[in-house]
């Protein structure tokens, strides 16, 4: 799982008033395109890494990583690629360094106006959240967010007022006027690569903001689920005073709950809108796992970094007593409650339709996507492109799967043979840590660490999740991996997950990307530029495996027809209003997937675009790449290509390819 910035907007205290009706689509459903079938299963990867939507109505974000690399005016080159040891940071010197967050002296007024901006946006964006302050900015303190300044407690706000968003409204539009009214031209390198980003960010927000209606607070991508259990378990504890902070976090939960329920019964009555059955029942279960006192990450994982923290054992049992008596208390009994509130909107009747069937649902349906993805396309569009690589897929598939029969078979079992141990995570880090290196920057990889995840996290499907150090501590970065996932055979591999979160996926990305990027706009993320490129890197890695190169092509296209028939059921289901049976005979025309229609139906309407950014990410990656290679094709350094693309940092397509082809 990685973690999430939530975007411009997020910090709105309110949601729209809005009414609506049940509408129809704004477009007519594509007819489903006929093809040759395959026997093949879509790739149910775990929803859970899949992060936060541009929609977010008032919920913090804990899921994004945060860097302890020391920043620098190092640039992402937009010409020529310079070689790797005139143009990167020193990995080791960045990570073990006292981290700081001062900026170089400004030589101009444009650059001194645009560090003021940067530090008014970063103030804007927090607010007085104390929850938002210390799990996203590396170094709250050093821009004046102490706990004592920091009197917001809740992890979020599900409050609806016409008034909240109003002001939210008409202070992104001052701040987006003073953005304006700087020099670019004049800013640094740097500042001009996070000028862009801010510029994209308003106009996406500025587009989303009256559409919050449809958020979902149970999302268990960017809801109330999302920040309880995994995200307070990670909560940094730094200091004695974040133990106070936390307490009080903790405190606002059963406040939380109620405007949950409350916000729930509004989109039912306003708009015809509620949560998917699945839905609700998956927040009622895993609600009701925090209730149990065996493996419970609000008090095991509390233990354990009380523990770590230099204080008296009295101060330490006094904190831990406190805690455990209020969580198994009064937040038990408010778990408890909220999952029966639950229980009301678990009709086992409920048929859920497409956002597309909501007034206003495919506009907002359409800029979700432009904002989760980071390109200007329509729903159409996006639909036309990904169909169009996954009809090329499935007929390069055909091709390898003819060359080599055998190797076909082996994929879903995972019976061909690896140079290691698929079980042993050692081996496994040490063999792609040599074997990446060759193309890789690997040089910057921070150190890391692998420990189990705690049994109350072990979810069906999670295989692993990253975590990065806790602002200003130079432990090593930790990949979470779940014991009861880790070696199974099939598309679950572990090596894959490895990869995907860790060396040579996300963690190797947030090493380049830190130099480059103001502090702000590691806040904003864009999922088809972040996914994509832990895909990618994935996929790259099983051609060091030494496999025949027809088994190491189809393990790679199987994956991606799994991501890409699953995000074309998403779009056609809720952008363009396909209903049960149109699905089913899509599904059943491309791939021979009628049988899924159900599962991958109820999935997309109850997380609509959760998989989109696996599957049009890593295409759009890969033509960026491919771009690359053509451009300079006489002097090629692949390694650099890489270190490259990764320093550019999260934001949108065209963005990343202004700065990485250099056009």
């Amino acid at each position: 799982m990685r973690r999430r910035w939530k975007k411009i907007g997020a910090a709105a205290l309110s949601v729209t008033l809005a009414f609506g009706s049940l509408a129809g689509c704004e477009k007519e459903p594509k007819e489903p395109t006929t093809a040759e079938a395959v026997t093949t299963t879509a790739d149910e990867k775990n929803t859970t890494e899949a992060g936060t939507t541009a929609a977010d109505v008032q919920v913090p974000n804990s899921e994004a990583p945060v860097s302890t690399a020391q920043p620098t005016d190092e640039q992402p080159a937009t010409e020529q690629p310079t070689t790797p040891d005139t143009t990167t940071p020193d990995a080791t010197t960045s990570e073990t360094s006292e981290p700081t967050t001062q900026a170089p002296k400004p030589e101009n007024d444009a650059q001194a106006a645009f560090a003021d901006f940067i530090q008014e946006m970063t103030e804007y964006l927090i607010g007085d959240s104390y929850y938002t302050a210390t799990t996203t900015i590396e170094h709250p303190e050093d821009y004046g967010f102490t706990p004592d300044k920091l009197t917001n407690y809740f992890i979020a706000s599900y409050k609806i007022s016409e008034e909240g968003e109003k002001e939210a409204e008409e202070t992104e539009k001052a701040l987006k006027a003073k953005l304006d009214a700087i020099d670019r031209e004049a800013l640094t390198d740097k500042q001009k690569l996070a000028y862009d980003k801010l510029q994209y960010e308003f106009d996406i927000d500025a587009r989303m903001m009256k559409l919050k209606k449809f958020a979902s607070p149970l999302d268990g991508q960017t809801g109330l689920m999302a920040q309880l259990g995994i995200a307070l378990y990670n909560f940094p504890f730094d200091e004695e005073a974040d133990l106070i902070g936390y307490q009080k976090i903790l405190e606002t939960l059963p406040e939380t709950f109620d405007d949950v329920i409350d916000f729930i019964k509004y989109q039912k009555t306003t708009l015809n809108f509620e949560p998917s059955d699945s839905m609700i029942e998956d927040a009622i279960g895993y609600t009701l796992a925090l209730t149990e006192d065996k493996d419970n990450p609000l008090l095991d994982a509390y233990d354990e970094k009380v523990n770590e923290l230099s204080l008296s054992a009295e101060k330490k049992a006094e904190y831990i007593r406190k805690n455990r008596e209020y969580v198994t208390g009064p937040l038990f009994e408010a778990l408890k409650k909220f999952a029966e509130d639950l229980k009301q909107f678990d009709t086992e009747t409920n048929e859920a339709k497409g956002l597309c069937h909501y007034e206003d649902g495919s506009t907002y349906y359409q800029e979700y996507l432009r904002a989760y993805l980071g390109v200007e396309m329509t729903t159409q569009e996006i639909f036309d492109y990904i169909e169009t690589a996954m009809l090329k897929d499935k007929q390069d598939l055909y091709k390898y799967v003819f060359a080599d029969i055998q190797g076909a078979m082996s994929i879903d079992s995972g019976s061909y043979d690896l140079p290691y141990d698929r079980t042993s995570v050692d081996e496994i880090v040490k063999y792609y840590t040599q074997a990446l290196a060759q193309d890789f920057p690997m040089e910057l990889l921070p150190e890391y660490d692998i420990k189990d995840l705690p049994p109350a996290l072990q979810i069906e499907g999670l295989g692993a999740y990253f975590i990065p150090a806790e602002w200003g501590d130079t432990s090593p970065r930790i990949i979470r991996v779940n014991p009861q996932v880790a070696g199974q055979g099939g598309t679950l591999r572990l090596d894959e997950t490895l990869v995907h979160e860790g060396f040579g996926g996300h963690m190797l990305q947030d090493a380049c990307a830190e130099p480059y990027n103001e502090e702000v706009t590691k806040m904003f993320t864009e999922l088809g530029y972040i996914e994509g490129w832990a895909v990618y890197a994935q996929r790259e890695s099983t051609m060091y495996l030494g496999l025949s190169d027809a088994l190491a092509n189809m393990i790679n296209l199987n994956e991606s027809l799994g991501y890409d028939i699953e995000a074309l059921a998403d779009i056609g289901v809720n952008g363009l209003g396909w209903t049960r049976e149109e699905l089913n005979t899509y599904l059943s025309n491309t791939m021979m997937l009628g049988s899924y229609t159900d599962v991958i139906y109820d999935m997309v309407v109850s997380t609509p675009g959760t998989l989109l950014p696996y599957s049009f990410g890593p295409h759009k990656t890969k033509e960026l790449i491919d771009m690359y290679k053509e451009k300079y094709a006489s002097n090629l350094d692949v390694k650099e290509m890489h270190r490259k693309y990764m320093s550019i940092g999260s934001s949108s397509f065209d963005v990343v390819e202004k700065y990485f082809l250099g056009e």
